[in-house]
C-alpha cells in the first residue's frame, strides 16, 4: 500500500520549548499536521476532580527538501575522540551553568594535533573551559593540526541527554566531527560475557 510521506521543518529550539512545557504533565500529547494554516499543533488534554484542563500549542512549519542519510553531507576527512560516557556528561553539565539566562550560549569544542589536546569552552552569562586529560581518551584523531567548531549549548544538551547516568560502567562516547561539523554521537558498550565478565 502506498503512502504519501510529508517532510516539513520545525525552528529546533521552538519544538524543543514547547516540549519541556508538555513534559511537565505526563498526560498523552496529540500531535497534528497539518492544521489549515500548514502548523504542527500539539494538544494534551489533563482532566481530573470533574475539571479538565486543556494544554494547546502550534508550531510554525517550514517547508524542507526530502531528507537524505547522513552520508551524503558528511565531508572527510572527519576527527574523532573517544571518551568514557559518563566524563561527557559530567562535562555538558558543569557547562549548564553559563547558559543560565541566555537563549544563545555556545560550546567550543576545540581538538588539536600536536601536541594532542581535546576541550570544551561555553560562554554566554560566563565562561567556562574545560581540557580534558589525554589519558582519558579512549581514542583520539585529528585531521588538520587544529579543528574547532561552535555549537549550540541547548543542543548539545538534547542530543547528549541519554547518556547513561554516572555510574554507568563500559560505556563509551565516540564523538564524529566532518570536515564541515556535522556532529554524530555514537554510544558504545561493551558486552558481557557469560560469566559476568565484559568482552
Amino acid at each position: 500500500m502506498f503512502r504519501r510521506v510529508r517532510v516539513f521543518g520545525l525552528q529546533f529550539n521552538h519544538l524543543m520549548d514547547t516540549l519541556q512545557v508538555f513534559a511537565s504533565s505526563g498526560h498523552e500529547l496529540v500531535l497534528k499536521y497539518p492544521n489549515a494554516n500548514m502548523q504542527l499543533e500539539c494538544q494534551m488534554n489533563e482532566g481530573g476532580n470533574g475539571s479538565v484542563v486543556n494544554m494547546y500549542a502550534q508550531l510554525d512549519s517550514q517547508e524542507m527538501p526530502i531528507p537524505k542519510d547522513l552520508s551524503d553531507y558528511w565531508q572527510d576527512p572527519s576527527s574523532y575522540f573517544l571518551i568514557p560516557g559518563s566524563l561527557l556528561k559530567e562535562t555538558i553539565e558543569d557547562l549548564e551553568w553559563t547558559a543560565i539566562g541566555s537563549n544563545n550560549s555556545t560550546v567550543e569544542v576545540r581538538m588539536q594535533r600536536q601536541p594532542r589536546r581535546l576541550s570544551f569552552t561555553a560562554q554566554a552569562a560566563g565562561s567556562l573551559q574545560i581540557d580534558f586529560p589525554v589519558g582519558d581518551l579512549g581514542g583520539f584523531s585529528c585531521a588538520e593540526a587544529l579543528v574547532c567548531f561552535s555549537y549550540k549549548y541547548k543542543n548539545l544538551r538534547t542530543a547528549l541527554s541519554n547518556i547513561p547516568q554516572k555510574d554507568a560502567t563500559g560505556v563509551s562516547s565516540k564523538v564524529d566531527f566532518s570536515r564541515t561539523g556535522i556532529v554524530s554521537f555514537m554510544m558504545v558498550a561493551e558486552e558481557e560475557g557469560a560469566d559476568g565478565s565484559n568482552d
